[in-house]
């Protein structure tokens, strides 16, 4: 949390005040979803959401990522936040009261990498027909000797409730190629 001391001068009828947070140096920040709160006191007065994009090293296009091809599956699940892969329970349908955050979990399957590589995946959440809720960029890993990976994201919040009842999508993408598609439900 940061703190900035702003003024309003006699007689104005507004006020203007700037701050920001980061490094004098591009690149600092990682690809995602991020949001500004704001507070005087312990009063929340505004909150703004945004998203850092970025070109993630190595993501180039799915092919020169996986040259000798690839197989993936796509399963969702719902969480907080961080849940151990054990304790997952995958479905496509979600209790809207109860959902916080809906999670993707992406498995890849391809030819036995000699090299890490990092590479980004793109998520798009779609409420149907075409209402795009959400964009998140997930940077992941491929590990040295290597043949599968797994990368896993989520979108929502940490209490429950947040989630409209309907038909949702999420579509993920590496570089421009859409590699899955997961249709899922908000009861």
């Amino acid at each position: 949390m940061r703190t900035q001391t702003c003024q309003i001068e006699a007689g104005a009828s507004e006020s203007w005040c700037v701050y920001g947070w980061g490094s004098k140096n591009p690149g600092g920040w990682d690809p995602g979803d991020y949001k500004v709160e704001l507070f005087i006191g312990t009063t929340k007065i505004a909150e703004k959401p945004f998203v850092v994009t970025g070109h993630l090293a190595s993501v180039g296009d799915v092919h020169s990522l996986f040259p000798g091809g690839f197989t993936q599956e796509v399963n969702l699940f719902e969480s907080g936040w961080d849940i151990p892969r054990t304790d997952r329970h995958y479905t496509s349908v979600f209790d809207g009261s109860l959902t916080r955050c809906v999670n993707w979990e992406l498995h890849l399957k391809f030819a036995r990498s000699e090299q890490a590589r990092t590479f980004g995946v793109k998520a798009v959440y779609t409420k149907l027909p075409n209402l795009r809720i959400a964009v998140q960029n997930q940077t992941c890993q491929i590990e040295a000797g290597a043949s599968e990976s797994w990368c896993v994201y989520g979108w929502g919040s940490k209490n429950p409730g947040g989630w409209d009842p309907g038909d949702y999508k999420v579509e993920l993408f590496i570089g421009t190629t859409k590699i899955a598609e997961k249709l899922f439900v908000v009861t």
